[in-house]
């Protein structure tokens, strides 16, 4: 749930077939072979089957960040007229986010607020604030985009030509929000990467559009519809350079003090600014090989063990 506890909640479903109960396992959950009854064999792999589509269900609702509720599941496995050829089924009210056709942006702004999980390397991990404010950029700029175009965006729009005049708006005329200081800002000059970026949002929010039952985005899918990239300068210092920058004396401005031992660790441990900028004490440990980092990386949900540069342990002796 919300609060990161384990809830249960149980799903009632009917297959439509009748089975006696002295010839069932409780702890299989099927059907047992004796020789005063038919056999099972038939029954099982038809449960066997039902089993899997609804641990696919559930492993896909998580990926998309849906909230997962019997009715969810029931109203899925209602669509699978494989696995139920002739059962009748009433129409249950569902909490899944509707599925008749949208508005993208009454999509978009639906699914931010309810989307909890994303998949890293085929886990679910609860979505981080950094996560959340690139989707909700994207959707400032669609929101803005819908204005310049003085009309609504809806999902069968959505093809190469919206590809085309999206990709130019995002390169020629996207702006920051406004704020206090800059109440009308200028044109962004984005790189092609960042437009990449958004492109790759715009694709991803389709995608779970498609799985949610909106109809008319196959388009989006195509070839042409790529993310926009670059090759870019990267930029590094040398070893001199960053014990130069070691061995700087600025013990009367404890700010930059504080900002140059901050980069230092960066620059030895490899780590994200997302990462290192949360390093804790449980993150490091020793043993006869020597001191290491143990980090849980927040972009791709890898755990990395990173050797401990002599400058980061000076660093930990500093601040404790």
């Amino acid at each position: 749930d919300e609060n990161g506890k384990k809830r249960y909640f149980q799903l009632k479903y009917s297959i439509g077939d009748k089975w006696t109960p002295k010839h069932w396992s409780i702890k299989k959950h099927r059907g047992i072979n004796k020789h005063d009854f038919p056999d099972p064999s038939e029954l099982n792999t038809r449960l066997q089957n039902i089993e899997t589509a609804a641990k696919n269900i559930y492993r896909r609702l998580i990926n998309d960040g849906i909230k997962i509720t019997a009715d969810e599941i029931r109203s899925e496995l209602d669509q699978r007229a494989d696995l139920f050829p002739d059962l009748q089924r009433r129409q249950l009210k569902t909490n899944i986010i509707d599925s008749t056709p949208l508005p993208l942006i009454e999509f978009y702004e639906k699914f931010l607020k309810e989307v909890k999980f994303i998949r890293k390397r085929g886990t679910p991990f609860p979505i981080s604030e950094g996560t959340r404010k690139k989707y909700a950029t994207t959707l400032r700029h669609l929101k803005d985009f819908e204005k310049v175009r003085k009309k609504v965006i809806t999902f069968d729009q959505i093809d190469q030509d919206f590809y085309l005049d999206f990709v130019d708006y995002l390169r020629n005329h996207a702006k920051k929000a406004p704020s206090e200081k800059d109440p009308k800002p200028e044109p962004i000059i984005m790189t092609e990467n960042t437009v990449g970026k958004h492109i790759g949002m715009l694709k991803l929010i389709m995608s779970a559009a498609g799985k949610a039952g909106i109809e008319s985005i196959e388009k989006y899918d195509s070839k042409d519809f790529v993310k926009p990239t670059e090759e870019v300068v990267k930029i590094y210092l040398t070893e001199k350079e960053l014990l130069k920058i070691y061995n700087l004396d600025l013990s009367r401005n404890k700010h930059l003090n504080k900002v140059r031992d901050l980069f230092l660790i960066g620059c030895y441990t490899c780590l994200r600014f997302s990462d290192f900028n949360n390093l804790k004490k449980e993150n490091i440990y020793k043993n006869d090989q020597g001191t290491f980092l143990r980090v849980n990386t927040m972009k791709t949900g890898e755990i990395v063990v990173i050797p401990i540069h002599w400058v980061v342990l000076k660093k930990k002796k500093k601040y404790n």
